[in-house]
């Protein structure tokens, strides 16, 4: 190369090729992969390529190095070289694939962008586009050159200016439902490089990939499991409710997006299969016109009778497809749905009259895998068991019991919480994912098959039992990880080593790649006392299959060597691991020049990475020698110095870093506090680098939070000797907690807990001795407020606003009341976390649509003291009286969820408040509050202190929302209680149904019928005279007068002129049959209109006459002729130009 000072000849040119095939579509791996030149090229006859050979078989990726040495000086300008690689695969059946570069001798430097993967690709709304592309400058780029980057589309999708994501780095990350692309449209992605050197012209290079949308296939889901068991008295319910259109995103999908299709055949009648498997009545005919219900819903429902069969067992499908016009569900049988997707359960119909109830609910994922935590929701409850109205007497169950495949659950399911239990109601299994060794479940059952069963049994001893059955999705397989350096030994900090994963297959595309490292620390300088040894990642997942990278030096206690881990996941998040050692020695230095040459190192492989702009290679360095350098053996005397200076430069290049805006990587250690003055010194170092990461990183928070936390003892770190000191460290440590708690960080409910505890530990330390201080901070998303008071009971309320979204809390020492053995002063602290941030490891899957306030009351530490607990519990503090509950105002930034309006049960879905039970891993409904249509602040009173936050509810038919809701009775009443007959549901009269079918017109039975006369009201109900709904208008449902105009119910007789069915005399008669002509006079049989009013171009003003035939009669269509034209318009025939007629 030409140097890294001030520029030179480039003698270089590094052409970097990538195939597009790893394996064969049948997952075969090729016979031969060969690189060769291609003849035609017109490059010259003689060695240009180093690395060229056959013996890279089994490589579908080649770095080839184009030498300009010894090549006389009139060939060197723009030489065209082509590049071949053939592939043969299994059969022997070869396929070629050529690329051509322009490659020319500069004395400049330019920018060289090259694009991972193909050039034509495609994508869908819901996944994440990554486009890759690796960069540098040219080796006659000086330290001085930059790189700067900048992406377009075209055409540009709405959302793409506004959009967060970043567009200027060498790679694009476009998040799923970000911008606004469109199903079946390309779009044309462009990279612009531009290459800055001082002294010479702008190189700009650019690179293009063309991304087509495509559509994706529903998802389709019944509940209830795989298969369930009904008593012959019961109704069937089948619902598709987990079903979902993957092109809509969450918070907008409804039942409307999908086409249902029901299909069932029966499997079983007595344990005898027939043959043929007769199609069952309840998805035909028969069934709607037996109950009046169509078959495309996203909900079945087989009554009791002669639908359902007692000892048959039945084989219901489910096919959902996009809901366009003009689609059915026979497109869907005959296989002209292209995009579509199935369910399929199994229905046993018991003999017995009644059974308890055990429906398993869909899970969120599709298959299992060994990194998933498995949370299986169901709802039990014994066999007397009302639809409303829930009671022990009533529900209650003698047990329940999951097992596995039939197997003992003590033995299969040993780790999982929630195996059995004796409570009837909502209930959930939880298996956590094990080790990636060794996980909790593995694949290898037959068909790769789980079949999960819940068993329940009621207080009268009837039993049933539910299976859900899932698939176990084996992570990628019949691949290589290989790790090769160019050089014959390998150093820390300076060697280049390339670690790859080739041929990878699985059916689940496309694949993501993760490469780590086993990072060796000693607790002594000497290193005669070696730490436990951490897997430490090489950066986040990529679609790349290769990464180059520095590595630190190996274990000195096994021959230097270290482990290198490849993991391989699926789109569905499957992993394989696989691992490599290799020996990466110090250096070639003795311990006296240790010093100099690391700095050197450092100093020479920053300023290369600087110049390429690629910030991910930048961080992924700064971690590995931070972590390198935090080590006791790197610390010694003879060095310290130089040690120092690379630290500052470390701090330096973040600094740098986070002025140009670019996401940021912090050091991966750091050293325990030992001292106030350190604790002052390493605080504002933790701020400067940490707040310069945007986003933050797990790698790079966590040693830090740890830090904070304390392995020592937190509560006795002294903050400073003055105010002023100790409110600017507790600013610092506070605010990088603020940005380690975003979702990025705080990914696991163990990384939450740090921060909580961190923030808790802080402020008791600061509040300690200071009666009345108060403490507040808005930043990088985290607001505090915390107070040390008294334990005075009264009245006098304190207010506080949580900027920046104005949350708001008002409590008084009142919620002490009743508590025993407090000190002398408490701490009150209100955390409003990040508000993307869901702290919690929940069992459920609701969104928290708030920011996550925390409210709790601490004993307060004593003044002075130096023995104090690791850590403190907050009071329990519950049950306050009504005027004494906390008031919270809840600023919610997720829009609200859809109405979903049940119109039989009048409950609808809205931001409700709610509190974390610990207990049940969930978020609990409380207080009658609620919010539609828009964001804003919801008021919630509690009469506990936990963590609060706003999350999707239900809300009752009274307008209140409650986790039990308020409901209408049959006859939509609400709150009414349970009318006779219990069958069905009510009419517009208040009458019950005798089926469960009743139309938009209040009519059971009926089909949505127009008014057209008093004789049809009973068959069109609340429908006006075309057959429209009439509404609800202050709380009272509106009704059709004898016109077939929607009014309140007292006008239902009164007549209204020309409205609806009633004609135009007088006050109206229904169906008169008088109608205004088009003079607007009643039966006017458009007699006072003129000759020229056929003419629809001649305003109706100029043709309509009160009184008979005047002068004006026909003349606004009566010419120069004399003559009456309706058909010439307004003014009849005209003269021309020369006044000729």
């Amino acid at each position: 190369g030409g140097g890294g000072g001030g520029g030179g000849v480039c003698t270089t040119s590094l052409v970097t090729l990538q195939g597009s095939s790893e394996k064969g579509l049948l997952g075969r791996p090729f016979q031969r992969v060969r690189w060769y030149i291609v003849p035609a090229s017109s490059s010259p006859d003689y060695p240009v390529i180093s690395r060229l050979v056959e013996q890279m078989q089994g490589y579908t990726a080649l770095t080839a190095h184009v030498m300009w040495d010894d090549m006389p000086q009139e060939q060197a300008p723009n030489q065209r070289y082509c590049f071949g690689l053939e592939i043969t695969n299994w059969l022997g059946a070869a396929a070629n694939s050529s690329a051509c570069h322009i490659v020319t001798r500069s004395d400049s430097a330019v920018a060289q962008v090259v694009v991972y993967g193909r050039s034509s690709r495609t994508t869908t709304l819901s996944a994440e586009l990554e486009i890759a592309t690796k960069s540098s400058p040219s080796s006659c780029a000086s330290n001085a050159s930059t790189l700067v980057y900048a992406w377009d589309v075209r055409p540009e999708p709405p959302g793409w200016a506004a959009s967060s994501f970043s567009k200027a780095r060498n790679s694009l990350i476009v998040p799923p439902m970000s911008v606004g692309f469109v199903i079946g449209e390309t779009y044309l992605f462009r990279l612009n490089a531009t290459l800055s050197t001082p002294g010479q012209i702008d190189s700009m290079v650019h690179a293009e990939v063309a991304v087509l949308v495509e559509e994706q296939a529903p998802v389709a889901r019944i509940r209830g499991g795989s298969h369930r068991e009904i008593s012959s008295l019961d109704t069937l319910s089948l619902s598709a409710g987990g079903s979902y259109d993957t092109d809509v995103a969450m918070d907008s999908r409804s039942d409307t997006d999908l086409l249902y299709c029901w299909s069932c055949r029966v499997l079983t009648v007595h344990g005898s299969v027939p043959d043929p498997l007769p199609p069952c009545l309840f998805t035909n005919d028969t069934y709607t016109e037996l109950t009046g219900r169509p078959t495309n819903s996203p909900t079945l429902t087989v009554p009791p009778g002669p639908l359902l069969e007692p000892g048959t067992v039945y084989g219901v499908s489910l096919h959902v497809a996009k809901a366009v016009p003009g689609r059915t569900c026979d497109h869907v049988w005959m296989g002209a749905v292209a995009k579509m997707a199935a369910a399929h359960t199994r229905v046993s119909v018991s003999m017995a009259e009644a059974l308890p109830e055990a429906t398993i609910f869909p899970p969120s994922f599709d298959y299992l895998s060994a990194d998933l935590t498995i949370r299986l929701t169901a709802f039990v409850a014994g066999s007397t068991c009302p639809e409303e109205g829930h009671t022990v007497e009533l529900c209650g169950i003698e047990s329940y019991e999951w097992t596995l495949d039939g197997h003992s659950s003590a033995v299969d399911l040993a780790a999982a919480t929630g195996l059995t239990g004796t409570s009837y109601g909502l209930i959930t299994l939880v298996i956590p994912p094990g080790s990636p060794s060794d996980p909790t479940l593995k694949s290898g059952q037959p068909n790769n098959m789980y079949h999960f069963n819940l068993k329940v049994t009621d207080m009268g001893g009837a039993s049933t039992t539910s299976t859900l059955s899932l698939e176990y999705n084996v992570g990628p397989s019949s691949g290589n990880f290989t790790v090769t350096t160019s050089d014959t030994v390998g150093y820390a900090l300076s060697t280049m080593w390339t670690l790859r994963c080739d041929g990878w297959v699985d059916e689940h595309t496309p694949l993501l790649y993760q490469f780590f490292y086993t990072a060796t620390t000693y607790s002594d300088a000497d290193e005669s006392v070696i730490q436990p040894v951490n897997v430490i990642a090489l950066g986040g997942w990529q679609s790349d299959n290769s990464l180059e990278t520095e590595l630190p030096q190996g274990n000195l206690k096994n021959d230097n060597t270290m482990t290198l881990y490849a993991r391989i996941y699926d789109s569905l998040g499957a992993m394989t691991e696989v691992s490599r050692n290799v020996k990466v020695l110090r250096d070639a230095t003795s311990v006296e020049a240790r010093g100099t040459t690391v700095k050197a190192t450092y100093e020479d492989r920053i300023a290369g990475l600087l110049r390429t702009g690629d910030t991910t290679a930048i961080y992924r360095y700064i971690g590995i020698v931070g972590g390198v350098l935090a080590d006791p053996v790197h610390k010694q005397s003879r060095y310290e110095v130089e040690v120092g200076d690379v630290f500052a430069s470390l701090l330096a290049t973040m600094t740098t870093l986070a002025t140009g805006g670019a996401s940021r990587r912090s050091l991966s250690s750091y050293t325990a506090l030992t001292s106030p003055s350190e604790v002052t010194t390493i605080a504002n170092s933790h701020y400067n680098i940490i707040s310069a990461m945007t986003p933050a990183t797990q790698a790079a928070c966590e040693p830090v939070v740890q830090q904070i936390r304390g392995q020592i003892a937190p509560l006795t770190i002294d903050l400073g000797t003055s105010e002023a000191l100790q409110t600017s460290t507790l600013n610092s440590l506070i605010w990088v907690l603020g940005i380690c708690q975003t979702p990025q960080v705080s990914s696991t409910q163990q990384q939450w807990d740090y921060v909580r505890e961190a923030i808790q530990g802080l402020l008791l330390n600061y509040l300690r001795g200071k009666v009345g201080t108060t403490y507040q901070t808005d930043r990088n998303e985290l607001a505090i407020f915390a107070t040390r008071g008294g334990t005075t009971v009264n009245d006098v309320a304190t207010s506080v606003t949580l900027p920046p979204d104005s949350t708001t809390l008002k409590y008084t020492n009142r919620i002490l009341t009743g508590l025993t053995g407090l000190g002398t002063n408490v701490d009150v602290h209100a955390v409003a976390y990040n508000k993307l941030t869901n702290p919690f490891d929940a069992s459920d899957t609701q969104t928290v649509s708030s920011r996550v306030v925390a409210v709790s009351v601490f004993n307060a530490l004593p003044a002075g003291s130096s023995t104090v607990p690791i850590s403190v519990t907050p009071l329990s503090i519950s049950g306050l009286a009504d005027s004494y509950r906390v008031e919270l105002g809840m600023r919610t930034h997720v829009a609200p969820p859809a109405k979903n309006l049940n119109e039989t049960t009048g409950v609808f879905t809205a931001t409700v408040c709610s509190f974390w039970n610990a207990s049940s891993s969930t978020w609990v409904q409380f207080h009658t509050a609620y919010q539609v249509g828009t964001t804003g602040s919801i008021t919630c009173k509690s009469d506990h202190l936990t963590e609060f936050a706003t999350v999707p509810g239900t809300v009752g038919c009274d307008f209140l929302a409650s986790q039990s809701p308020t409901t209408n009775n049959i006859c939509l009443q609400c709150g009414g209680g349970m009318p006779k007959p219990m069958q069905g549901i009510c009419d517009w009269q208040g009458v019950p149904c005798t089926s469960d079918v009743r139309d938009r017109c209040g009519v059971c039975g009926g089909s949505n019928v127009s008014f057209t006369s008093e004789a049809t009201r009973n068959v069109s109900g609340v429908c006006d005279y075309r057959g429209v709904a009439c509404g609800v208008v202050s709380n009272v449902q509106q009704e059709p007068t004898v016109c077939g105009i929607c009014d309140v119910p007292s006008k239902r007789a009164e007549t209204q002129r020309n409205a609806g069915i009633c004609d135009c005399q007088g006050t109206g008669v229904p169906n008169g049959g008088k109608v205004l002509d088009r003079c607007l006079v009643c039966d006017g049989g458009n007699s006072s209109m003129d000759f020229c009013g056929h003419s629809p171009h001649i305003p109706v003003s100029l043709v309509c006459h009160t009184g008979g035939v005047d002068s004006t009669w026909n003349s606004s269509c009566t010419g120069c002729d004399g003559v009456p034209r309706p058909d010439a318009g307004l003014g009849g025939i005209k003269r021309d130009v020369c006044g000729v007629c």
